[in-house]
């Protein structure tokens, strides 16, 4: 097979193309400053250098590809402040980007990857969220993030210490791919600004200048080699033409970025955790819960934290309440990709003392409460071909045990619900899976523990004292642990795993007969 560049083609060039083995590489970069030695237009140089050698290595593979013209505007906050930047909306990139692949797809040509090498955190998110929308129509966007594992773990060490922007990393890139436009002298005079970008980041700086880059650098400059740029551009074109190659494998996209997640329960606890994992990985998010002021606290740290979140109020043992819910998350999120049914409640009594109305509340929020929303999101999510559900349940869906009853026999029908479900999408391209923790610390837990006080002699240490002598490790489980786990069963890497039950309760399940 061939490389073309698009703009070389005429259209019936384009049309004779066997468009089922074609790849549209898109090389993305800012504008922006770069030192005082680097053309502001150096991510775009690097961005082009990586889409080459990847069409090189694809090409080979027996593609057909076709190398667009880049990109050269995107979103670039930290730099805003220094002259020249050009800063645009991430909003405005990704619409962007997902039209360009929706034009290639009416072309025939159904995949389009994307080479960055603009860093910046807004620009990340933009083409995460370009990437999971796609451009309609089986149109697959594959975006190799040289940030995230395995990609980044492959290249330069001032690379991985996050000491890289406009450093020997750049400078090398641009020493082998464009000599004449690196101004070596005053490269060569600058000092070493060890600082780590990166770091600075995650502590909140909102710029260069904050994060430590007066002149618009961070790294060792001086140190750029022709050799190692060139060693560099024929790894990233690695990166790219293996993350291609992949996709195309599984025939799927490989990011939750940009998907969209309601969560019940998602005012506290495990559902609060899962929101805040969840958006970490770029998933926005619609949060429902009783407590309007919890959960809308909770949607208001995300948005904070530079998320997209939404509040909701539902009382999930209402059949009309989560119809509202599904409508407004779909209104809110365009699709509702993935579905965590956290919403639940715990009481004790004996049997013989157990109450019908509290039974039957039981069942209507923890077991009724998840069939409806599942009832509401699954017919998009198998009309889409993508979709994750996660259902938290609990151990004591897997045995029961005295004075819980009503909870037990609750959280036994939701597994049961998981399996069925999951027997009824398989190959749809949708997953149900339930997650089983133990004693978790957060309020539910407080309150069985003050519960536990009430009906006997014993004082609140020595209540924490009989739950703990339950378990393993002799802690409550952490949120986050929960959280993980849910987060997990929504990545692409899980979506071989259906109607399965994830227990966290530190061995003590398996130490059962």
């Amino acid at each position: 097979m061939t490389l073309h560049r698009l703009s070389d083609l005429t259209w019936e060039e384009v049309g004779a193309l066997d468009l089922d083995r074609t790849v549209a590489i898109l090389p993305v970069g800012a504008t922006e400053a770069h030192g005082p030695h680097l053309p502001l237009d150096a991510d775009v140089t690097i961005a082009e250098a990586m889409a080459e050698a990847g069409a090189r290595r694809l090409s080979a593979l027996g593609l057909e590809i076709v190398l667009l013209d880049g990109l050269r505007y995107t979103p670039a906050a930290f730099s805003a402040r220094f002259p020249g930047t050009i800063d645009i909306g991430a909003a405005t990139l990704t619409a962007l980007i997902v039209d360009i692949a929706a034009s290639l797809r009416r072309a025939g040509i159904a995949t389009l990857a994307i080479a960055n090498a603009h860093l910046d955190p807004s620009n990340l998110e933009a083409l995460h969220a370009a990437a999971a929308v796609g451009g309609g129509d089986a149109m697959r966007i594959v975006f190799p993030d040289v940030t995230r594992r395995p990609w980044g773990s492959r290249l330069t060490e001032e690379f991985r210490s996050g000491a890289c922007h406009a450093g020997r990393y750049e400078g090398s890139i641009l020493l082998a791919r464009d000599p004449g436009r690196v101004r070596e002298e005053i490269m060569h005079e600058l000092e070493d600004n060890p600082v780590s970008l990166s770091a600075a980041i995650q502590a909140g700086m909102k710029d260069f200048a904050e994060a430590g880059g007066t002149r618009a650098y961070f790294g060792y400059p001086s140190q750029a080699t022709a050799e190692e740029g060139r060693a560099t551009i024929e790894t990233l074109g690695g990166i790219l033409a293996e993350a291609v190659r992949e996709a195309l494998e599984r025939g799927e996209r490989v990011s939750l970025a940009g998907r969209g997640a309601l969560i019940t329960g998602g005012g506290r606890g495990i559902g609060a955790a899962a929101a805040r994992t969840l958006a970490d990985r770029g998933v926005r998010l619609v949060l429902a819960a009783r407590s309007t002021p919890e959960v809308e606290a909770v949607a208001a740290e995300l948005r904070g934290r530079g998320g997209e979140a939404w509040a909701a109020t539902c009382d999930v043992s209402e059949s009309e309440n989560v119809e509202a819910l599904c409508r407004e998350a779909q209104d809110r999120l365009g699709a509702v990709d993935i579905l965590v049914n956290n919403a639940g409640v715990a009481s004790s009594a004996a049997v013989v003392k157990l109450a019908l109305e509290e039974w039957e509340r039981l069942w209507r929020i923890n077991a009724t409460g998840a069939f409806l929303a599942m009832q509401g999101v699954m017919p998009g999510m198998i009309e889409r071909g993508w979709g994750r559900i996660v259902n938290v349940a609990s151990v004591a869906g897997l045995r029961g045990a005295r004075y819980i009853a009503a909870y037990a026999a609750s959280k036994h029908a939701l597994l049961g619900l998981t399996r069925s479900a999951a027997a009824e999408v398989a190959g749809a391209g949708v997953t149900v899976n339930a997650v089983c923790p133990g004693y978790v610390d957060t309020p539910m837990t407080d309150a069985t523990i003050e519960n536990i006080v009430k009906r006997t002699d014993m004082d609140e240490k020595d209540a924490v004292e009989a739950i703990l002598a339950t378990t393993p490790q002799r802690r409550l489980i952490a949120p986050g642990e929960v959280a993980a786990s849910i987060a997990f069963l929504c990545e692409d890497e899980a979506r071989s795993i259906n109607g399965q039950t994830v227990v966290l309760d530190g061995g003590a399940t398996a130490a059962l007969p």
